[in-house]
């Protein structure tokens, strides 16, 4: 007797559990079902965008999304070709350099620009390891994604930049100097008439976007 209502009892939570598991399997249905076409959308203009900066720059490059049934394993490949000779190739630390890994990274997060929200973005050395010929379009790529309207500030932190490159009038340059003749120096700037290139800009005025240091 025991025994046969144990049995009813592990049957009766048994099919709770088996409604419960339905239940959360058709909820989880129906989100997908409404979120996964705007996902899809979505990479489908991020690739539009980045495909575009690759062409602006003689190379090719592609995003795909990888699909899972498990939705911790969905993946954004990044596929990128810089050689004509070459297929395209997914972006790894072994197949591309490390100035090809730069560039690469670089025009995504421009793509990835225009879905995400924040104050500001910092870049930190990002274009140590490229060729000049790549710094100098990802540099001028980088100012027209940083002063769009309605973009968040973005500070590009580097120790070199190179000479003659396009920068824009809403962008503020800050030259950081430091060590034991730096006393002298600042005289120097601070007197010299020469080096008055800059006026103050009064508080609460400042329009500038992005800002090279």
């Amino acid at each position: 007797q025991e025994r046969a209502e144990r049995i009813q009892e592990l049957e009766a939570t048994l099919n709770q559990d088996r409604a419960t598991l339905e239940g959360d399997e058709s909820q989880i249905r129906r989100m997908r079902d409404e979120w996964f076409p705007k996902l899809r959308e979505m990479v489908h203009r991020m690739n539009a965008a980045f495909a575009q900066s690759f062409r602006e720059i003689g190379c090719v490059g592609e995003l795909t999304l990888q699909e899972h049934e498990d939705f911790d394993k969905f993946e954004m490949c990044v596929w990128v070709k810089f050689r004509e000779e070459e297929p395209l190739q997914l972006l790894s630390s072994h197949r591309q350099s490390g100035g090809e890994r730069s560039v690469s990274t670089m025009l995504y997060l421009i793509a990835l620009q225009e879905f995400t929200k924040c104050p500001f973005r910092v870049v930190d050395e990002i274009n140590q390891g490229m060729d000049a010929v790549n710094e100098r379009k990802v540099f001028t790529k980088m100012v027209e994604a940083a002063c769009r309207p309605d973009t968040p500030q973005c500070f590009l932190l580097t120790p070199k930049l190179l000479p003659q490159l396009e920068y824009s009038p809403e962008m503020t340059i800050l030259c950081i100097m430091n060590g034991p003749r730096i006393r002298n120096i600042s005289r120097t700037w601070n007197t010299n008439p020469e080096y008055k290139f800059y006026k103050p800009i009064p508080a609460g005025t400042s329009t500038r976007r992005a800002g090279v240091v």
